[in-house]
């Protein structure tokens, strides 16, 4: 207890090790559990901070790496080290809780294989981790986050335990699946856009429930806010801990998309009507703005026709309603009222065909890379008119610098072009 590993006299000037604390004996408390602050551990600039492992195949147990301070230096300084806590087989039935992990390739490590030996039994709950370069959890060390199975009969590091599933998450109740009985635990997730370096990071205030026989759980008002980020952990009867589910973003839980105006000139919008609406002589039919618009098109998705509405040429009409929901252009000769409105709890999916494709994005508002996350790598552009500069908004999902993008997010209710490179769903964010 109380260590300072990697680190110079005076706590702050590095001194690279190999491995700061190995513990290969059983019942062993590596760190602080409540017996005070000069208990902690401070450990840095190692390539493994604390291992644990036994010698040959003698079991060890019972060991516990609780409230250690691993990859910043005293002053909170970075303090790089590879692997924070890394067990090896035969380690079973240990704890590793409460640690302050930060500037680490991975967080904590669990040795494992599908056909040899594997450590099982490792608890892990209420870590902090923060500045992770791969995993936060990483189980069997293979640098990528584990596929659930069907029964989760696979083998590994704590029997490859199923993460949890978010199937909805918004500011009111925060609800999955996991393994029937599990502890469930929730976090607080670092997620930069498009999730390529997602990680479980701070556990959420009162963040911890059971799931019931059928494996269903639920956070009822949890202490989260409306565009964060959040994963999940289960842990077994047997103190098998799962890795983190992807992340999930907490919506607000509805969203409204409402009346909107027409600018003079062409407009890519959506219609947002309760019905479908007839389209007759003029449109709007009637009320203020009545047969301000002159031409209405709508694009047949993955080609390059369109269907088509004239206020004064009915013999070449082959456009004769609008459906909500549905991305339309309008060439207004004044500005005009589009009336609607759709007030939703769950967000809508689109099917999208290679080639180009107009649609109306109905989720919440998100940057581009994540509200169209659904569709992995099969899309290169997303453009949005603006409609009173009479002008393209383009964003590339190729990587293109951010001041390239003529826009960042994919707002709610707003109508985009899309580029899809194969055929698809989208799927829009929580609302």
């Amino acid at each position: 207890h109380g260590n300072s590993v990697g680190f110079a006299t005076d706590g702050l000037a590095a001194a690279a090790v190999h491995l700061g604390i190995a513990v290969t004996g059983s019942n062993t408390l590596v760190g602080n559990d409540g017996q005070g602050p000069g208990y902690q551990n401070r450990i840095g600039n190692a390539q493994v901070a604390i291992l644990s492992g036994g010698v040959g195949n003698t079991p060890v147990t019972g060991v516990r790496i609780v409230g250690n301070t691993i990859g910043r230096a005293s002053d909170n300084s970075a303090a790089p080290v590879g692997t924070a806590i890394r067990l090896l087989f035969p380690v079973t039935s240990a704890q590793v809780s409460a640690n302050s992990i930060s500037n680490a390739q991975t967080g904590i490590a669990i040795q494992g294989s599908s056909n040899g030996p594997s450590a099982q039994g490792v608890r892990i709950s209420a870590n902090v981790f923060s500045q992770i370069g791969r995993l936060s959890i990483d189980l069997n060390e293979d640098n990528q986050t584990n596929p659930n199975d069907d029964g989760d009969a696979d083998m590994g590091a704590n029997g490859l335990r199923n993460h949890p599933r978010l199937t909805r998450a918004v500011q009111s109740r925060i609800s999955g699946a996991a393994c029937a009985g599990c502890q469930v635990q929730l976090y607080l997730a670092a997620h930069a856009p498009g999730g390529s370096i997602d990680y479980g990071a701070t556990p959420v205030a009162g963040g911890i429930t059971q799931a019931n026989g059928e494996g269903s759980f639920s956070f009822d008002s949890p202490a989260v806010t409306p565009g964060q980020w959040v994963a999940a952990l289960a842990t077994d009867a047997q103190g098998n801990t799962s890795e983190f589910s992807p992340g999930s973003r907490v919506g607000a839980g509805n969203i409204q998309c409402g009346n909107g105006t027409l600018e003079q000139g062409w407009n890519l919008a959506g219609y947002f009507g309760a019905e479908p609406v007839s389209l007759g002589t003029s449109f709007p039919a009637e009320g203020p703005g009545a047969g301000r618009v002159r031409a209405i098109y709508h694009l047949e998705p993955g080609t390059a026709v369109y269907t088509r509405w004239f206020a004064e040429a009915s013999f070449v009409r082959t456009l004769f309603s609008l459906e909500p929901g549905e991305a339309y252009w309008f060439l207004a000769d004044a500005p005009a009222p589009l009336s609607g409105g759709l007030s939703l709890s769950a967000p809508i999916p689109v099917s999208l065909k290679a080639g180009w494709n107009t649609v109306v994005y109905i989720g919440a508002t998100a940057p581009v890379a994540d509200a169209f996350a659904s569709l992995g790598t099969n899309y290169k552009q997303v453009h949005a008119w603006d409609a009173a500069a009479s002008r393209w908004l383009s964003h590339s999902a190729e990587g293109a610098p951010a001041w390239a993008q003529g826009f960042a997010d994919a707002e709610a209710c707003r109508a985009f072009q899309v580029f899809a490179t194969a055929d698809g769903t989208l799927i829009p964010l929580q609302p």
